[in-house]
């Protein structure tokens, strides 16, 4: 059960972040190029420069929103529960059960 909280958590943070973090970009992209982001890279006017930065911006946005997303459905699950979220327990309480320290 604890698993499909956390993954609901996740969810929730992901989705609204996701499209936070994609109008962030697009606004900075039109910002400072002047014109739209190179979405399809076959386009016939899309430049090989332009298409490389697109795809490295949104990657690095996408790496950085799915951390944030992660550590903050961590953080609530820890705060609903009182227990670790699944794989961010520090090894010292791992082998306790899962037991956040003093219980």
């Amino acid at each position: 059960m604890g698993k499909l909280i956390y993954r609901i958590l996740g969810i929730s943070f992901t989705l609204p972040l996701t499209l936070l973090a994609r109008k962030v970009l697009d606004k900075a992209w039109r910002t400072a190029q002047g014109n739209e982001p190179p979405r399809n890279p076959r386009a016939p006017d899309a430049r090989l420069s332009d298409v490389l930065a697109w795809a490295g911006l949104s990657g690095l946005t996408l790496a950085i929103g799915q951390f944030a997303a992660s550590r903050a459905a961590a953080a609530a699950y820890h705060g609903l529960t009182g227990r670790y979220a699944p794989g961010f327990a520090p090894a010292t309480t791992e082998a306790a059960g899962d037991q956040p320290a003093g219980d």
